[in-house]
């Protein structure tokens, strides 16, 4: 099938026809080179919108398809049709520049990223492969630090100067950037300390985390005094980040924030996280750093994340270890159940959650196997194998329906 012909399957709406043509694209993109003319045949498509069909819009897949192979893609091509790309396709036009990483690549992509009204939306890693490659860092550098003033893309120019920052390329600029970022830093620290809707809660406190961590790459004098501020906030689940962002930076730590934090389970996991990979967890009480203690900070983690229960327990008891045999012959495994009480429920009401199963050979460890969930059934509906039952019979589902 030709590259015209899987457009038009595309086009016509036809779940049958549509099927097929990512089958056909699929093959497109895995050959050797992209057929001639097919560059400028798909920038002329996608800037025509499809008719929504399947689980991939057509635009994204043919899109995906110049970014299998980036290097072919002339830059100044993908230029022009830039500013009449949809939003979506803008995205991944990014995305091939990024992923070519070619002297000619790179510098219009620092012309993109300066176009501030046409920078795209979008919340996944557009500039992710910039990651692994310093080709004409300092344009693309400056041009993100600029880029932060989009809404649209601030997020995605923060996680890339992160990527930078994580290999030391950013202390020309730390000055410059700093100046751009300490203000959304503050204004996220400032939201926390607002009522904020429940719902916006969580968006606040990654804001922090990811102005905090850019923040710790710049390790300015002012990026640690905020750092510093941020590490003694009296609510741990905001002083994490400031805790992570001076170990980052290797400065002075304000006295018994690492403990405060590692004490509050919701905390407990992005800090020994962290700290493992810096300089180690001997700093962390040895309290919170064993398989048990680990497990509970999984579960509350779990929890506070908008999808789940919203917030973190008001209080969370371990109730029982169930070991378990780990798939692939792995060796044994233990459960973690816990009892919990919702934030705002009435004393004496409990909810069942596990986490878990951890290898026991590599106790303690943070990774687990997949089993972290609750399907928030009271404490007393039924024994706790039965809640065990339940709640891996759920996970189960799940993973069959993706």
């Amino acid at each position: 099938m030709t590259l015209t012909e899987i457009i038009d399957h595309f086009r016509s709406g036809d779940p049958e026809r549509y099927g097929e043509a990512l089958r056909q694209a699929e093959q497109i993109a895995a050959a050797p080179t992209l057929p001639d003319g097919a560059v400028a045949e798909i920038l002329a498509a996608v800037t025509t919108p499809f008719p929504e069909v399947g689980p991939q819009r057509a635009e994204e897949v043919l899109m995906v398809l110049l970014a299998r192979h980036a290097r072919e893609v002339p830059p100044a091509e993908l230029a022009e049709a830039y500013p009449n790309l949809p939003d979506a396709a803008r995205a991944w036009a990014l995305r091939v520049l990024a992923q070519a990483a070619t002297e000619a690549s790179m510098p219009v992509l620092a012309q993109l990223l300066e176009d501030i009204p046409h920078l795209p939306e979008a919340w996944w890693p557009i500039l992710g492969p910039l990651e692994y490659t310093s080709r004409e860092a300092d344009p693309i550098i400056r041009a993100l630090g600029e880029a932060i003033a989009s809404t649209s893309f601030r997020r995605n120019a923060a996680l890339t100067l992160i990527g930078y920052g994580k290999r030391g390329l950013l202390w020309s600029h730390a000055d410059r950037l700093t100046e751009i970022v300490l203000p959304h830093g503050r204004n996220a620290l400032s939201e926390l300390g607002s009522d904020l809707d429940a719902s916006l809660i969580e968006e606040a406190r990654r804001n922090l985390g990811m102005w905090s961590d850019l923040l710790a790459s710049l390790a300015t004098d002012d990026a640690r005094a905020f750092l510093t501020q941020v590490a003694k906030n009296p609510d741990p689940a905001i002083a994490v980040w400031g805790v992570i962002g001076l170990e980052r930076t290797g400065a002075e730590m304000p006295d018994g924030v690492v403990a405060l934090t590692a004490a509050y389970p919701a905390s407990r996991i992005p800090l020994i996280a962290a700290f493992t990979e810096l300089h180690g967890v001997d700093e962390i009480p040895d309290e919170y750093i064993t398989q048990v203690a680990i497990a509970e900070g999984a579960l509350a983690l779990w929890l506070q994340d908008p999808n789940h229960l919203g917030t973190p327990p008001e209080a969370i008891e371990h109730l029982h270890t169930q070991e378990i045999q780990l798939p692939n012959n792995e060796g044994p495994g233990d459960v973690y159940a816990f009892r919990y009480r919702p934030k705002g429920a009435p004393d004496g009401t409990w909810l069942i959650g596990i986490a878990g199963p951890y290898a026991r050979a590599q106790q303690p460890t943070l990774t687990d196997y997949g089993y972290t969930h609750s399907v928030f059934s009271a404490e007393d509906e039924c024994d706790i194998d039965e809640h065990i039952n339940r709640i891996a019979h759920t996970v189960n589902s799940l993973a069959t329906q993706r």
